[in-house]
C-alpha cells in the first residue's frame, strides 16, 4: 500500500476493498461507454429526447467515475487507478452487454447488473469489516442515483415495446401535407428582398419617399417576384371553390380542375422560390 494512503483498516481487508473498488470503476467506466454511445447513435421516433436522456446518464457516471476515483487514491494510492488495472474488467462489462442490440434494453442490463455488483461488493466489504463511512456513504447514494437510472430507461423503454408488440401502426395522415404556404409566402418575400409583393404599392410609394426611377424600377421587379397577393391567389386553380384556402389544397376528392390529385403533383417550394427569386433578381439587374 502506498505510504501516503490513508485506509486504516488491515492488509487483507485493504486489498479485498480495493480490488473490489478496481472491479466498481470498470463497471461504470463501462456503463460511460455504453451510454455516451447511445447519446451518439440513438435515432427514430422521440430521437431528441433519448439523445439527451443518455446525455444526462453518461454524465452522471462520469461524475460518480471521478469521485471514487479520487476516493481510491486517497484509500491504496496512485496505483489503484493504472488503466491496466481495470481496463480488461471494462472490456467484459461492454462485451456482456453488447449482443443485447436495443440501446434500452442494453442500458437497462447495465443498471441491473451495477445494482447486483454494488450489493454484493457492499456486502463483502461489510462481512470483512473494511467499510468506512465514507465508502458506504458513496455506495448507498450512486446505488441510489442508479435506481433512477434504471426508472428512466424503463419509463422511456415501455412506450417502445408497446409500439412492437401492438403491431404496425395505425396509418398516418402525414402523407397529407405539405410545407405551409403562409409560412413559406413570409420567407419567400424575405429572400426576395421586395418591399412589398404588389407592384401597384410599390408604384404609388414612389411619390411618397421621392424614391430615383431606377430605384422604383428595381423594386417594382422584386415585387413582381414575390409571393402572390390574396387577390392573385384567388384568381389560380380552385380559388373559385376555396379562394385563398386553394394554397392548403394537397388533396381533394372535388371536381375541380388545376389543383392537385395527390400529394405528388405538389411541387416542392424550394425549387419554385429558386426560380422565382433568380429570375426577379435577373430581371432587376438587366433593367438597371
Amino acid at each position: 500500500m502506498d505510504l501516503n494512503a490513508y485506509y486504516e483498516g488491515s492488509e487483507r481487508q485493504g486489498d479485498l476493498v480495493e480490488r473490489l473498488m478496481v472491479n466498481l470503476l470498470s463497471l461504470l467506466r463501462a456503463q460511460y461507454w455504453v451510454y455516451q454511445t447511445a447519446h451518439w447513435t440513438v435515432k427514430g421516433t422521440g430521437y431528441y429526447g433519448d439523445h439527451l436522456l443518455f446525455q444526462r446518464l453518461y454524465e452522471g457516471v462520469q461524475a460518480e467515475i471521478d469521485v471514487l476515483a479520487e476516493k481510491m487514491v486517497g484509500y491504496f494510492g496512485i496505483h489503484a487507478v493504472e488503466p491496466s488495472s481495470s481496463m480488461d474488467a471494462t472490456q467484459e462489462w461492454v462485451d456482456r452487454w453488447s449482443p443485447v442490440e436495443d440501446q434500452y434494453m442494453r442500458a437497462l442490463s447495465a443498471e441491473q447488473d451495477m445494482q447486483e455488483t454494488f450489493k454484493a461488493a457492499y456486502d463483502a466489504i461489510t462481512e470483512a469489516g473494511g467499510m468506512t463511512l465514507g465508502l458506504d456513504d458513496w455506495i448507498m447514494a450512486t446505488a441510489n442515483a442508479h435506481e433512477t437510472h434504471g426508472y428512466l430507461l424503463q419509463q422511456r423503454r415501455l412506450p417502445k415495446q408497446a409500439a412492437v408488440e401492438s403491431g404496425p401502426a395505425a396509418p398516418s395522415s402525414e402523407g397529407a401535407f405539405f410545407d405551409n404556404p403562409e409560412k413559406r409566402g413570409v420567407r419567400e418575400l424575405a429572400e426576395t428582398k421586395a418591399l412589398s409583393n404588389d407592384p401597384a404599392v410599390v408604384e404609388q410609394s414612389k411619390e411618397q419617399k421621392g424614391t430615383t426611377p431606377s430605384r422604383t424600377r428595381s423594386e417594382v421587379q422584386k415585387a413582381k417576384g414575390a409571393p402572390p397577393t390574396p387577390t392573385e391567389i384567388e384568381k389560380g386553380p380552385g380559388g373559385k371553390d376555396f379562394s385563398t384556402l386553394n394554397r392548403f389544397v394537397v388533396e381533394t376528392a372535388e371536381p375541380v380542375e388545376g389543383v392537385p390529385k395527390g400529394h405528388g403533383e405538389v411541387p416542392k417550394h424550394d425549387d419554385a422560390l429558386s426560380k422565382r427569386a433568380a429570375d426577379a433578381l435577373m430581371d432587376t439587374y438587366w433593367r438597371r
